[in-house]
């Protein structure tokens, strides 16, 4: 029986309200992540651009590479979140599961959406790795490969890397007793995957804004001991004004996945969409942020005079521990 000719006496929702609870809200959120993909996709290859067109100065591979495979992998997640919720929209066992009909053995539809959705969630976890590597390699350069400074920001990343993990097999478990056997006795539960998934959002929260507030807090005490150099105050002047500029960039731009992961997390609770229900939308963000800093730093740097930025020890060390060399 197709979801157009479900009938009420039959126990199940009218086709308006299936599309009122299920299908409005996911497409919603669909569409919210192909317009964040499309502005990604935009934002990445006018990076790929002023590389091609910046050719003079050395950058170190790494951070091209990462980008490059930070992108791949979001294009990858943008795909399968796709197609999962697709197949979601489609079952039969999602209708009754919703109509709260619990005999019901998982049909074909329902089974290729959680192995897309399992899938999705395991490549986001390589996703948010490469970023957490591209913010924690920034950070130790620009405290001058102090690895006392980074140790205690790696180890929080590598707990949340586990935490990813387990709450990504926690939910595969889940999805393994749904296609095994009959719900006549109800959905799994699912609490404990849940409750990670939450402590890992909080804590990446916090591991986010505390590179970020290292990143920032070195740049601005560097722009202190250029302001020490009274030979030039014309030099000083363009070097404070190029270290604020460094300090506005990366405070806004790694603020963009911070509020991404509050917005999706009061999202889900509030329509009860499931806590990662959302990882689409939040997946662009952690491409975006990484990308937007180096594009704005590269796009400054082409509009002023490579001579100024050489006129300083201090400043050409600075800019030299930036994204952009």
């Amino acid at each position: 029986m197709s979801i157009e000719h479900s009938v009420i006496t039959d126990g199940l929702i009218s086709p308006t309200e299936y599309v009122e609870i299920v299908v409005r809200p996911f497409w919603v959120m669909t569409m919210f992540a192909f317009l964040f993909y499309g502005a990604y996709t935009v934002l990445f290859w006018i990076y790929i651009y002023l590389q091609l067109h910046q050719r003079g100065r050395k950058r170190p591979y790494f951070y091209q590479i990462s980008l490059l495979c930070l992108y791949l992998l979001i294009s990858t997640i943008t795909i399968l979140s796709t197609l999962s919720l697709y197949q979601y929209t489609i079952s039969k066992t999602t209708l009754e599961a919703i109509s709260n009909q619990p005999s019901f053995n998982p049909d074909s539809h329902y089974a290729l959406f959680q192995y897309l959705a399992c899938s999705s969630s395991g490549v986001f976890i390589l996703a948010n790795t490469v970023a957490d590597a591209i913010l924690l390699t920034r950070c130790y350069f620009i405290w001058d490969s102090r690895k006392s400074i980074v140790i205690g920001p790696a180890i929080l990343c590598s707990i949340n890397f586990g935490l990813e993990i387990t709450a990504v097999v926690l939910e595969i478990e889940g999805d393994i007793s749904v296609l095994t056997r009959s719900l006549r006795n109800g959905s799994p539960d699912n609490t404990a995957a849940t409750m990670i998934t939450l402590v890992v959002g909080a804590s990446a929260i916090f591991a986010n804004i505390l590179l970020t507030g290292l990143i920032a807090g070195r740049i601005w005490r560097l722009s202190q001991i250029v302001n020490c150099y009274p030979e030039s105050d014309k030099v000083n002047k363009t070097d404070s004004k190029q270290i604020y500029r460094l300090v506005t960039i990366m405070v806004e731009s790694g603020a963009l996945y911070p509020i991404s992961i509050i917005a999706a997390l009061v999202i889900e609770l509030q329509l009860d969409l499931g806590v990662d229900r959302l990882n689409p939308v939040v997946a662009q963000m952690v491409g975006i942020a990484p990308t937007l800093i180096l594009v704005r730093v590269d796009l400054g740097s082409s509009i002023e005079n490579p001579q100024d930025q050489s006129k300083s020890t201090t400043s050409a060390r600075l800019w030299r521990a930036s994204p952009e060399d």
